[in-house]
């Protein structure tokens, strides 16, 4: 097998390992939770469709400019990650006014009730495959699974199907009804 398709080869399988680990084995190693953004209201920063691993963190490490994600409401199932503004200590406690990187107004604040966590990184597009694996259950997992051993072994592949070619070859050359010498225990 050439330089070249060695190269590719790894490229594939490293780029495919990379994403994997990025989607699935960060997250699980630091309890993080991906998410998929579905607005554009923290454009240019995070686009619809990307993919974010939101950490879990104490509510007092976060900071002005982090990106939070959190619940409109205390009994809301929905989720909106958007950009810390500014932080009020009052007789209620402590509370965090966000705002999409695209909006004009400020979010009403939060409390640390809501805050599920900071987000530790986005990946662009990602978030639309994580949203077609959830819905269409684990066979493409598995899929996926595959091709990544696939990738990995594909130069092993290559070599073992290139040792066994002479000898394909030897016998494709050989007239019909010739014999071909066996070679094996032959020495020189």
């Amino acid at each position: 097998m050439n330089l070249l398709g060695k190269a590719f080869g790894l490229l594939v399988t490293a780029a495919l390992l990379g994403v994997f680990g990025l989607v699935v084995a960060v997250p699980l190693a630091t309890g993080a939770t991906t998410l998929t953004v579905l607005t554009g209201s923290m454009e240019p920063t995070i686009a619809p469709g990307a993919l974010v691993a939101v950490k879990p963190v104490q509510p007092s490490e976060i900071q002005v400019g982090d990106i939070v994600t959190f619940r409109p409401d205390s009994g809301s199932e929905d989720l909106i990650t958007h950009r810390v503004v500014a932080i009020h200590v009052g007789a209620q406690g402590t509370q965090w006014v966000t705002r999409g990187d695209a909006n004009n107004t400020d979010d009403p604040p939060i409390t640390a009730e809501q805050i599920r966590g900071t987000v530790s990184y986005s990946l662009p597009y990602l978030g639309y495959a994580r949203q077609w694996l959830n819905a269409a259950g684990p066979a493409p997992l598995v899929g996926l699974a595959v091709v990544i051993v696939i990738a990995a072994l594909w130069p092993l592949i290559i070599r073992r199907r290139g040792d066994a070619a002479p000898n394909a070859e030897a016998a494709v050359d050989a007239q019909p009804g010739t014999r071909i010498p066996d070679l094996r225990g032959a020495s020189s």
